[in-house]
């Protein structure tokens, strides 16, 4: 009788902490957003009429130029825009671009670019994903 005894008082706290840590994490968790990806969402929720204003409001640090990579600074070229899989220009050209024409945006840094789209990707890219790409 007193090992159950014994194995009940142990028992018991083990499932009390057990039971409140589920209480826990059964919160609503609040939504973190991708650092490398803008979503119909958040593009949705942004008041802007191009998507250069959409990401110097949500991802502004995709814009800002990355240090030389190379040992002849001035033959890098800036971040290279793809509208879905094809260049379409630099960072400049998402001027052009409406927020209602991406249904996403995806950052790549220097070497995903140059793993994803080849050479000359030296800042990085971003991609512009359109409905007509889905």
């Amino acid at each position: 009788m007193n090992v159950r005894l014994t194995t009940l008082v142990m028992a018991v706290p083990l499932a009390l902490s057990c039971s409140s840590g589920a209480g826990r994490s059964g919160r609503l968790a609040t939504p973190r957003h991708d650092p490398n990806v803008i979503t119909t969402e958040e593009l949705a929720g942004v008041s802007a009429s191009n998507l250069w204003d959409a990401v110097r409001s949500l991802r502004p640090e995709w814009l800002t130029r990355a240090s030389p990579t190379t040992f002849r600074p001035e033959a890098e070229y800036a971040i290279a825009v793809y509208l879905d899989r094809v260049r379409f220009g630099d960072a400049d050209a998402l001027h052009q671009l409406p927020v209602s024409a991406a249904v996403r945006l995806r950052h790549y840094s220097p070497s995903e670019a140059e793993s994803e789209f080849g050479v000359s990707n030296l800042q990085g890219a971003i991609q512009v994903i359109t409905v007509r790409a889905r």
